[in-house]
This record gives C-alpha cells, structure tokens and sequence, in this order.
C-alpha cells in the first residue's frame, strides 16, 4: 500500500495524502511518491496542473512523521541526526522546493488538519486553498522543535507581527482566518471542493487551471484583528515578547501565552531567532537555515522530551533543558542559526 493515491482525472493528476490513520502525516516514501507525480506532471503534455489532497475526513495533513525520528534518536541525541533522518529531511525539503518551483501549477485543497510538515507540501505551490474546515497551526515549539519545511518562509507573508506570534506560540487558525493571514491563496467552502475538481479535470491549459481556482475561490483577505495589539506584545526581543504576552489581556495574546507555556523555551529563543534572521523572503534560503536549526535541535535533549511527553506517553509534562523563558543564556539562540558539522542542504540538489 503506497503512502499516496495518485490519480490521472483529465488534464490534471490528483494525488492525494493517504495515510488516514496518520492524519496524513508524512513520510519518506509519501515525499518519494511526490516527487515521482512532479517528474510525471512535467514531462507530460497532457498534463495541465497537479492537485493535491489529503484522505480521509479529519486531516490534509497532520505534520511530519516525527515520532520515527524520534525513535531514531532517542537513546543517543548527540550521535543525531541519524543517516536515515538526514535523508528524510533533505528528500522532504527538496519536495518542498520542487512544488514551489513546478513550472505547471500545483494546486492544494486544503480541508481539515495542516500542521508542520502539512504545510510543506500544500502552501508552497501556485495556490493554497483552504476550507471552513482547515485547521493551521505550526506547532513546533510544544515538541522542542522549530518550524521548518519552509515555514520561516511561510510565516514572513503574514502582516506585521503576526507570523513570529504564530511561530514561537504554535497558536491556530481555522478556515477563513488562514487566508486573512496572508499565507493562502483563497478560500472555498468544502462542498464546493467536488465540483471545482470537475471543472479542473476539463482545463485546456495550465492558465485557465489557475484562472478556475482563482475564480471559485475567495481570494480576497480580510484586515487580521487586532494588529496593532498583536505587533506591540511582539516588539522588542525574545525576553521582552514574553513578558508583553504575559500582561496582555487581549484574548488571542492570552491563547498564545498559554501555548507558549506550554512548550520549550530554548525551542521558543530558537524560533524567534529564526524568524527574526531575515530569511524568510525566499523559500530556498528558508531551508537551508532551517536544515541547520533540524540538525541543532535534533541533538538536544527538548525534542525527545517534548515528543515523549506529547506523542508517547501523552503526559504532556516533558521536563525541559531550562525551566522558563528568562533562563536561556542571552545569544544562545543565535548559535544554532550557524552552519553545523554536516553540509547545509543544497537547492537544486536531488537527494
């Protein structure tokens, strides 16, 4: 049983995430089937756009298969990441950019879950379309991890302030608000999804693919509440962000804050670095920072707390390196933003 379905309907090929058990989450060999659908949809003619979906009712796409890479690691983080990880994430991050740079367009119908590794594969392509029933969050930092898979790159779409809000807390959208945070094409209520397919599957051409989408979808983003309010509790650095969010009693802030209690604190000082380094204006700078942060923080102790403590154990008490926000030593964050031991990955290099 392959981890994908993929599907020649018309002009397009559909392939969808099939690991419902999973909530879709992804794995090796859904990223090699991917990457197998992209080279079909380039050297096909006949072929005018990729649309891709996830299977099942609850998710797209959960996140990554993270609980393997745990497993891989584990009993000895410093030997991490392990030959079969560091494949993992390059070959994953290598899909990630080959959607973004397809040259027919990759469509997402985004309905339930996308978290993670979800949004990876479905907002880099030329449109990203999500449901009443899309549900986003890039939960990394409860987990001791960062945002990657292009999620720096991600998070810089949103106005203002918003995206480092996001990042460091984990906080989530639903449906409409994914799109007012700028990080989406449109919006399209879920019972609409079937006959959009249909009209896709009978496109002359790539362009009139888009044309479709971007006529049954609603494109147009609405001004995201409370900016100012948002921008002001993240002004300042990591240290200061925090205490903001701790004395806000704007309710979103406070949601945040709670998430952000949640999770690591070296992860949060890591994300904020992250976020705040400038890379996110292009996708390929935004992985290749990213894999260094994977690597960093695969030989910390935080991850495998906090994939025990969510994941296995679902205690959701992981005892973390440092106990709060204000004891990460100033400037340690910004040491895992250099290169590391291992190559950076490459844009453009097939893995």
């Amino acid at each position: 049983m392959t981890d994908t379905l993929v599907e020649r309907r018309g002009s397009v090929l559909e392939v969808t995430l099939h690991r419902p058990n999973a909530l879709n989450a992804i794995s090796l060999d859904m990223v090699t089937e991917v990457l197998a659908a992209l080279k079909e949809l380039a050297a096909d003619d006949g072929i005018k756009a990729m649309v891709l979906l996830g299977s099942g009712e609850k998710a797209f796409s959960a996140g990554g298969d993270v609980r393997s890479v745990y497993e891989a690691g584990k009993d000895d983080p410093t030997k991490a990441p392990s030959p079969e990880t560091l494949t993992f994430f390059r070959r994953e991050y290598e899909m990630n950019l080959a959607l973004h740079a397809s040259e027919k367009p990759v469509i997402s119908l985004v309905d339930g879950i996308v978290m993670g590794g979800g949004v990876g594969i479905s907002f880099h392509g030329a449109r990203a379309i999500v449901t009443e029933r899309a549900l986003f969050a890039m939960p990394e930092v409860a987990i001791g991890f960062i945002p990657d898979v292009g999620g720096t790159f991600v998070l810089e779409k949103c106005p203002g302030k918003l995206g480092l809000l996001l990042g460091t807390t984990g906080i989530r959208l639903k449906g409409k608000q994914i799109l007012d945070a700028g990080m989406v094409h449109g919006y399209l209520p879920s019972d609409q999804l079937d006959g959009l397919r249909a009209k896709l599957a009978l496109a002359a051409t790539s362009q009139e693919v888009l044309a479709m989408v971007d006529a049954a979808a609603d494109g147009v983003a609405s001004p995201f509440p409370d900016l100012d309010v948002i921008n002001d509790v993240c002004a300042g650095n990591a240290y200061q962000m925090a205490e903001n969010m701790a004395k806000s009693d704007h309710p979103f802030v406070q949601k945040a804050y709670a998430g952000l209690g949640r999770g690591s604190p070296l992860a949060y000082h890591v994300t904020h670095a992250q976020l705040m380094s400038g890379k996110g204006t292009k996708l390929t700078e935004s992985l290749v920072l990213e894999h260094r942060l994977v690597v960093r923080m695969l030989r910390e102790k935080d991850f495998y707390e906090g994939v025990h403590a969510v994941l296995v154990d679902r205690t959701y008490q992981p005892n973390w390196t440092h106990g709060g926000i204000d004891d990460v030593p100033e400037g340690l964050a910004a040491t895992f933003l250099q290169a590391t031991d291992l190559s950076d990955w490459e844009p453009g290099r097939s893995y």
